[in-house]
């Protein structure tokens, strides 16, 4: 009995001593765990934040506004632009490459708080950012629609849109119809561009962002990108200009006239005198007064829907009570520009605020074909800082 009465204390024993063996190691994994974790976040105080990122508090806004308009419908795009931009904030600063960083790869080789995950959905709210502008009802169409209401109401006769914009043998119309396609294309695929410029700079280093601002807290972009916005928006504009001069205004009313009215000369003249009267004041202007330009790259935060709508002309086009431009029309204009803040500025040493994509080339001229792709963008994230504190503290006491 003594005997196994020693062999049992001497079980138990060497088991405390185990147990005690087993809480020493875990004591000083419990210290070590502790100590990296204060490290760690003592290394994150000291290190520029994800959640203090200037550009990101910006470019969120422009984000968040694209991809909840209500012509999307898609809910898809609300949970992405969500949990993207929260675990933005949630993530630690690090070094990124060309292939991380996809069309914002500008930033390639600094402390980033971008993944390839975030640059996917940039790339396709810059592409979406244009569909309403193309859906919206342009300047051409409201030409359309005033010729009908005008040969209505003079010339008592009907014709809907499809015969005349299928109708091939109004050449001049035709061949307008054409030109200011490709130029409404071309001016979107320049604001899809620029859009994505300034949706990049989230992607800018945390440590390097004083570098990309002046004193005056103005976003420093490069002269090239800056050249090639206002110069492709320009362009844009000055065709639809073309178009709507009054020369060419004559010469297609005349030529639909030739077509759908024929030999009413007298109603003819009153169409022809009437769209001209309306189509002095379409607003379709590449300069102010001033010479300043409607589109302008130091606008780029802001809102720049003066210059992202001027293609729709004036939106009283259609109004049957015509309100020509007054000079307080002018002055209010010109002193709404005078008004507007800039918060970019050119330096040689700036960014580039012009980033085509390969997924421009779907834009369209109806908007039709701009869908949203947003396969293989992914919202998993990995393990927070606090969240691997707390399963190393609760594996350690088990």
């Amino acid at each position: 009995m003594k005997q196994i009465n020693k062999k049992i204390n001497q079980l138990i024993i060497k088991r405390f001593q185990k147990l005690e063996i087993v809480m020493k190691i875990k004591l000083v994994l419990l210290a070590l765990c502790i100590y990296l974790s204060a490290v760690l976040v003592k290394s994150k105080k000291l290190k520029p934040s994800c959640s203090y990122h200037a550009t990101f508090y910006k470019t969120r806004i422009i984000l968040t506004k694209i991809l909840y308009h209500e012509l999307y419908k898609d809910t898809q795009a609300k949970q992405l632009n969500d949990a993207l931009q929260k675990q933005f904030l949630n993530s630690k600063p690090s070094i990124k490459s060309e292939d991380d960083l996809g069309v914002c790869s500008e930033y390639a080789g600094e402390n980033s708080c971008c993944n390839i995950n975030m640059v996917k959905l940039i790339d396709q709210a810059a592409f979406l950012k244009v569909k309403p502008l193309q859906q919206a009802k342009s300047a051409f169409q409201k030409f359309i629609n005033i010729y009908k209401a005008q040969i209505n109401e003079n010339c008592h006769k009907n014709i809907n849109d499809e015969n005349i914009l299928s109708n091939e043998n109004l050449k001049i119309l035709q061949e307008n119809k054409q030109k200011q396609a490709d130029c409404k294309v071309n001016f979107a695929k320049s604001i899809s561009s620029f859009t994505r410029g300034v949706l990049c700079t989230m992607c800018a280093g945390v440590d390097q962002l004083e570098d990309y601002f002046n004193n005056n807290k103005q976003l420093k972009i490069s002269p090239t990108s800056s050249q090639t916005f206002e110069k492709n928006t320009q362009e844009a504009i000055q065709c639809h200009e073309q178009i709507f001069n009054q020369a060419n205004i004559e010469l297609m009313v005349k030529e639909l006239n030739s077509f759908y009215i024929q030999t009413d000369h007298t109603c003819g003249d009153v169409v022809v005198k009437n769209i001209k009267s309306i189509f002095k004041n379409h607003k379709i202007h590449s300069e102010d007064s001033e010479h300043r330009k409607t589109c302008r790259s130091d606008h780029v935060y802001g809102d720049n829907s003066h210059c992202e709508n001027i293609l729709q002309g004036n939106k009283d086009l259609e109004s049957k009570t015509q309100r020509f431009l007054t000079f307080e029309d002018e002055y209010l204009n010109i002193n709404r520009l005078l008004q507007e803040t800039t918060d970019a500025v050119i330096d040689s040493n700036g960014v580039n605020i012009y980033k085509p994509s390969d997924t421009d080339q779907n834009i369209d001229e109806s908007g039709d074909q701009i869908k949203p792709n947003f396969d293989g963008i992914d919202t998993n994230n990995s393990l927070s800082l606090i969240s691997s504190i707390f399963i190393c503290l609760v594996f350690l006491i088990i």
